[in-house]
């Protein structure tokens, strides 16, 4: 081995330190590359050359070479952005995105992307981002990875109202516009601006999607000798008549839940003048003084229960009569009452509770143009029977005509009385949307003393929604966001990540490719274990300038240096050419 090695070292040196200036200028070059990962040179000696001498086998080495160029996947800083389709990854997770053309996956930690035309989630260059879809009715994600792409006319299903919440404060100051327990309720569906203390309306929503106008009419009860501890006030749900239909048909029954059947033959007419003849006999069985004819009273007594009994019947025909009329179309005008709660307060102005109160103004009471009301009564009675037995009367009536009936009563609800199925009616739109709708009314209610107010009003229904744009949460799934303020979420981003990520190589615009180095990619979403997602973020490039240009420095010196090699090996030949002169 001779003189002229040391040139091919310095050669080496050169080349090995000229690879590695190139490594800093590209780590340099890319420090505001978004995802980018910093690569670093590692340099290994070249085979040496054996020489012996006096204590034996020595080796001399030949130079140096660039062993492998290594990715440093550590994680990167956070930049906050303005679009919620950029995506920074917390881990060691990896997007997925796939050639349209060759369709190849790679894998990138760039997560800039955006939504094209046909609803694709892309990255720059085009690449489909993969994910899942999710089953609609788990919310979990269902087959296999694929490219997420949304279709932008879609349409959010409407949502009908089943919960309405109305947090309110009644002024404790109100007048009085009732009695506690005469029975009598103060409100007039016909007049409720002046048969009310207060009045909130919420919109609520069929299973269609239409609106409806539900208002909360709230009067206020006088204690009149009551205990003056609490305070009671009703609560009126009414909605527009012309919205809803009545029961077509509606079965009283009595505590052994057996029907009360009734022939309708009898004109109306005849039965009105059957009630004439009833209430004339009962003036004149009311004349006999029970204290001078003790004898006679008591048979007079025995006459009017039988009349009475009569009656009762004819006043059922009547008001199955009054049922056929019911299922007309009401007027637009008109107004249908669908509940009554009573609230209870104490002394602090707190609701202390609410009872289904639907006894004494009709559990289910209709209106038309003409002020005639058709009207159901619910008046709890004892029994055993599925759920809670009610009596059903005639609330134009002054004398008793019930029949005992079944109800559905689990909290102040828009509801009515059972149908010759043993079904619950609950409201029934007019517009063709799904039948007998119940809604439940929670009230949070105080008394103070203030103007009553509406604090807060919500519930839980919505109208169908179109498609107005596409974002993207912390947990990678893709939302649609409708027009009626209600996301649905249409897909998760799946991540990747490597038992190897240095066998990974580059394929350009931030994308690696996987490598049998690499190892199967191991698939997952967030919450797996393969990382983090965090919308309005990109994730900066992890190449620290600092360490960037005293490698840069070092580099140079070792390149100069390499080169002084060769001129000096140079000098060193040149002398040894001038020993021949």
């Amino acid at each position: 081995m001779g003189i002229q090695s040391s040139l091919f070292s310095g050669v080496s040196g050169l080349n090995a330190n000229g690879n590695a200036m190139t490594v800093v200028g590209n780590n340099i070059a890319n420090s505001n590359t978004i995802g980018f990962k910093s690569s670093r040179t590692v340099f290994a000696d070249m085979l040496s050359a054996s020489v012996s001498g006096s204590s034996g086998t020595s080796q001399i080495g030949r130079g140096v070479s660039m062993s492998t160029v290594d990715n440093i996947f550590s994680q990167g800083t956070f930049e906050n952005t303005e679009s919620n389709t950029d995506l920074a990854i917390e881990g060691a997770g990896f997007f997925m995105v796939r050639d349209p053309l060759s369709g190849t996956v790679n894998y990138t930690r760039a997560g800039a992307f955006s939504f094209d035309e046909s609803g694709m989630l892309v990255n720059p260059e085009g690449y489909a981002v993969q994910g899942y879809f999710l089953d609609p009715e788990t919310g979990m994600p269902k087959g296999d990875v694929t490219d997420m792409q949304v279709e932008t006319r879609t349409f959010s299903p409407a949502n009908p109202t089943t919960n309405v919440v109305l947090a309110t404060n009644l002024n404790a100051n109100a007048p009085y516009l009732g009695t506690e327990g005469d029975g009598e309720s103060p409100f007039d569906i016909t007049n409720p601006a002046e048969t009310s203390n207060y009045a909130s309306s919420v919109r609520i929503f069929d299973s269609l999607g239409v609106e409806h106008l539900v208002t909360t009419y709230f009067n206020k009860l006088d204690p009149a000798g009551n205990p003056t501890d609490y305070m009671q006030w009703e609560a009126h749900v009414v909605v527009t008549a012309a919205d809803v239909q009545p029961p077509e048909e509606i079965a009283l029954r009595d505590a052994a839940l057996a029907t009360a059947e009734t022939t309708l033959q009898t004109a109306e007419t005849t039965l009105a003048a059957a009630e004439t003849a009833l209430q004339t006999a009962q003036a004149d069985l009311d004349a006999i003084d029970p204290v001078a004819d003790p004898a006679g009273y008591a048979a007079a007594e025995a006459i009017r229960d039988a009349a009475l009994v009569a009656r009762d019947a004819a006043l059922v025909a009547r008001d199955a009569a009054m049922e056929d009329r019911d299922t007309q179309k009401a007027a637009a005008a008109d107004w249908v009452e669908v509940s009554r709660s009573m609230l209870t307060f104490d002394t602090n102005g707190r609701l202390i509770n609410v009872t289904d109160m639907s006894n004494g103004t009709g559990g289910w009471s209709a209106y038309d143009t003409l002020d005639r009301t058709n009207n159901f009564i619910l008046d709890p009675v004892s029994g055993t029977a599925t759920g809670n037995l009610y009596q059903v009367s005639d609330a134009g009536e002054a004398l008793p005509n019930t029949t005992d009936t079944e109800v559905v009563n689990t909290t102040p609800k828009i509801g009515t009385v059972l149908d010759a199925a043993n079904d619950d009616y609950g409201l029934t739109w007019i517009n063709e949307s799904d039948n007998e709708q119940q809604i439940f009314f929670t009230f949070n209610a105080t008394q103070y003393s203030s103007e009553s107010d509406v604090v807060s009003q919500s519930q839980d229904g919505y109208a169908t929604g179109t498609l107005v744009s596409l974002s993207i949460d912390n947990d990678g799934n893709i939302l649609g966001n409708y027009s009626n303020g209600e996301p649905r979420k249409l897909g998760r981003i799946a991540l990747a990540k490597f038992s190897n990520p240095l066998g990974l190589i580059k394929a350009g615009y931030n994308m690696y490719a996987a490598t049998d180095q690499s190892g199967t990619p191991i698939i997952g979403t967030v919450g797996s274990g393969v990382g983090r997602i965090y919308t309005n973020s990109l994730e900066m490039s992890n190449v620290d300038l600092a360490q960037e240009f005293v490698k840069m420095i070092t580099t140079q010196r070792g390149f100069q240096a390499n080169s002084k090699i060769i001129t000096t090996t140079d000098e060193m030949l040149g002398e040894l050419i001038n020993l021949k002169r």
